[in-house]
């Protein structure tokens, strides 16, 4: 129920931020799979999302980490913007398989976009890095969806 709950409350604001946005203003998601090896070790994979313009600003909106193979062992995963852990979006834990953080829009008065965004600078090779550190116990595997949802106001 709980997670259902997430879900709905996710969706609503993502659809409150479409209805408040200007025309112009654009939501979109990109989305990677990743892996990490079970041995009780911290891990750090790197998800690089390519296409950006070198130098300008992205609006991070919000997160989700989903596993789809996980077999008991999760410890955590911590999903961050370029490394920084400042900068953490969603975090999962022992007992959960799925995580997500949509965070809220705020100044919905013109010009109306949401301002509570993690924003990240796209560097010279115009790749946005996402970061998920997690750790693993038992043997094996845990595998998981990592998306972000990006907003680019005008």
């Amino acid at each position: 129920m709980r997670s259902h709950m997430g879900l709905a409350l996710g969706l609503s604001s993502l659809c409150l931020a479409l209805v408040a946005a200007p025309a112009n203003a654009t939501v979109s998601s990109r989305a990677s799979n990743y892996l990490f090896l079970c041995d009780g070790t911290n891990k750090t994979i790197t998800l690089t999302f390519s296409g950006f313009t070198a130098g300008s600003t992205v609006n991070i909106l919000g997160g989700e980490l989903s596993l789809f193979e996980n077999r008991g062992g999760v410890q955590y995963n911590i999903m961050r913007v370029q490394g920084d852990p400042t900068k953490q979006v969603v975090t999962l834990t022992l007992s959960d398989n799925r995580a997500q953080t949509m965070f809220p829009g705020v100044g919905f008065s013109p010009p109306a976009f949401p301002t509570a965004t993690i924003p990240a600078t796209i560097p010279a090779t115009g790749n946005l890095i996402i970061t998920v550190d997690g750790a693993c116990s038992g043997t094996g595997q845990t595998q998981g969806l990592a998306t972000i949802w990006l907003y680019n106001n005008p």
